[in-house]
Order: C-alpha cells, then sequence, then structure tokens
C-alpha cells in the first residue's frame, strides 16, 4: 500500500482483473486480497458477492468447524455486532490467537497474530477437498494484531 495519492499498482491490479469497483488502496483491501489468491488459483471458485467485505467472506465456500492449513478465517474488528472485519488465511496458531497470513496487514502482505475470541467463521473452498491434516501448532512470540485497517 502507499499512502496518500499515489497507489499500489499491484493492489489496484487485483481488481482490475476481478472487474471489481475500487478507488484506492486506502480503502481496506484485505478481501480484495482473499479474492485475488482464490482467483488466481482456483479460477471456477465462485467468490462471495462484494469480496471487498470482509464478512462476505463468511458465505465462501463451505464451513470447517477446525482450521486446516490454507483455510479462510473471518474475524471482526471494532466491533462483534458491527459490519467491520477481516479476512486471511489460517498459517497456524498457539494457544491465544490464529497466525493469518493476509492482506492490508501493516498496510502489506503479511504474517500477523489474531486472537481467537475475534474468529468469526473458517471457511473452504468447495472446489477442493478438505486435507487429512488440521490444526498446526506454531511457538512463535508475538504481540496481537488490534486494527488491520
Amino acid at each position: 500500500e502507499i499512502a496518500g495519492r499515489q497507489h499500489s499498482s499491484v493492489i489496484m491490479g487485483w481488481a482490475r482483473r476481478l472487474k471489481l469497483a475500487y478507488g484506492d488502496d486506502e480503502t481496506p483491501w484485505c478481501g480484495l486480497f482473499v479474492a485475488h489468491c482464490i482467483s488466481a488459483t482456483l479460477p471456477t471458485e465462485p467468490l462471495p458477492a462484494n469480496p471487498l467485505g470482509a464478512r462476505n467472506w463468511l458465505k465462501f465456500g463451505r464451513p470447517l468447524p477446525t482450521p486446516a492449513l490454507g483455510a479462510i478465517l473471518v474475524f471482526w474488528r471494532g466491533s462483534k455486532a458491527g459490519w467491520s472485519g477481516h479476512v486471511g488465511f489460517y498459517a497456524g496458531e498457539r494457544t491465544d490467537a490464529f497466525r493469518v497470513l493476509g492482506g492490508n496487514q501493516s498496510n502489506a502482505v503479511t504474517e500477523t497474530w489474531l486472537a481467537r475470541d475475534r474468529l468469526l467463521g473458517i471457511r473452504w473452498p468447495t472446489s477442493v477437498d478438505v486435507p487429512a491434516s488440521g490444526r498446526v501448532a506454531v511457538s512463535a512470540a508475538g504481540s496481537l494484531s488490534h486494527n488491520e485497517a
């Protein structure tokens, strides 16, 4: 992400390829990153309506009871009852948090820790079998993210 009047050609390119109305990279783009990854790797997998909205990913694919590497995790942000959220890919976990690979995390694509109690749902594409392996324990330390915007 580029702060100010310029915008990342990479992020803007994802929106163009997906034919999404997207004004600038100051707009939260975690959902755009996930949509880009899914459409690039699983081109026949239907995306949720308005994939830019993080909580819209709760309607994607099928639910999983527990995470598997690469599963889509949807979190609330601000208020659990609100509309704001965050979405990214499961990269591991520890007792208090999930390791999330996502966009718009410190204005970049990064891995960060998100508290377990913020999780709203776990989703998996319908066009791919659920892997036999499940949870991935990660012993890495690090502080929790509190605002991914």
